[in-house]
Order: structure tokens, then C-alpha cells, then sequence
């Protein structure tokens, strides 16, 4: 046994340098081997983080997106109170601000209409005096001219009755002389 033992061990030492000699070959393919185990290795870790990072950020984005949800269904009552809110409050506004304006307009054709009054009086005022000087003229000119045509007919019949009266007076005068001469005859 122990020769066995023996040449086991020199076999052994002798495979110990056959294969140290077989490492020393295949070191620089052990080598290359490594370095693309490791570049695979390092692919794949690198391919893993990045569907693992992908996934993890698909997951945030859909828990992100499902958080927003809940907190706007929480909220959608005070959004929406604050939208009727806000949409009254504008549409008071609003209502208030074409009010205002209507108001505007109106008062501003009210005064153009008030003036136009106040123009088509002053002018229809100023034309009635117009009318009635030369009315009140016309009517003077007809006064003077049936005053002076009164005058010389008060006159002429004047002068004809102080003509009838001399002859009024001569006829009375002839009249008496008549009744004298009757008398006397």
C-alpha cells in the first residue's frame, strides 16, 4: 500500500504538473473566457437592472397615476364646489359687466336723443318765431295800411258829411227861408 501510496502521489504529482502546465496553456483562453463571462455577466446584470428599473418605473408611473386618481376623487367635491363657485361668481360678472355696459348705451343714446329733442325744439321754436314775426309783421303792415285806409275814409267822409252838413245846414236854410216865404204868403 504504501507503494501505492507512493506512486499515487507521484502520479498525482505528475498530473499536479501536467496540469499546471495544461493551466499555463489554457490561461490565456481561461482568460478571454472570463472576460466574456464577465462582459456576459456584466450584460446581463446591466439588461436586468434595466427592465428591473423599466419595471420599477412603470410601477411608479401606474401607482403615481392611481394615487392621483384617489386624491382627485377625494377632492372632486371641493373642485367641484369651487367650480360652481367660481363659474357663478364669473357669470355674475359677467351679467354685471354687459349691464353695465347696456346702462352705458342707453344713458348715452338717451342724452343723444334728449339733445336732438332739445335741437328739433329750438329749431322748430325758432322757426314758430320766425313765422309769427312775419305773421305779426304782415298782420301790422295790414293794420297800417286799414288804419291809414280808415284815416282817409274818415276823412273823405268827413269832408262829405261837413259837405252834407252845409248842404244839410243850406238845406235847412233853404227850408226855413221856404217856410218863411210860406209864411209871408
Amino acid at each position: 500500500m504504501r507503494g501505492e501510496i507512493i506512486s499515487e502521489s507521484k502520479e498525482s504529482h505528475e498530473d499536479h504538473v501536467r496540469a499546471d502546465d495544461l493551466g499555463e496553456q489554457l490561461d490565456s483562453i481561461i482568460g478571454e473566457t472570463s472576460s466574456g463571462m464577465g462582459a456576459l455577466l456584466s450584460e446581463l446584470l446591466r439588461r436586468s437592472l434595466k427592465s428591473g428599473i423599466s419595471d420599477i418605473g412603470k410601477s411608479l408611473g401606474l401607482f403615481a397615476e392611481e394615487k392621483a386618481k384617489e386624491a382627485v376623487e377625494r377632492q372632486m367635491p371641493r373642485i367641484t364646489e369651487t367650480a360652481n363657485s367660481v363659474a357663478e361668481s364669473t357669470s355674475t360678472r359677467v351679467v354685471e359687466t354687459a349691464t353695465e355696459e347696456w346702462t352705458q348705451k342707453s344713458e348715452k343714446q338717451r342724452q343723444e336723443i334728449e339733445t336732438k329733442i332739445q335741437e328739433a325744439e329750438t329749431t322748430a321754436i325758432d322757426r314758430s318765431r320766425v313765422h309769427v314775426d312775419e305773421v305779426v309783421s304782415e298782420v301790422r303792415q295790414s293794420i297800417n295800411e286799414t288804419q291809414a285806409a280808415a284815416s282817409q275814409h274818415y276823412e273823405a267822409s268827413g269832408q262829405k258829411l261837413r259837405k252834407s252838413g252845409e248842404g244839410t245846414a243850406n238845406l235847412e236854410e233853404d227850408q226855413r227861408r221856404i217856410g218863411r216865404v210860406e209864411s209871408v204868403l
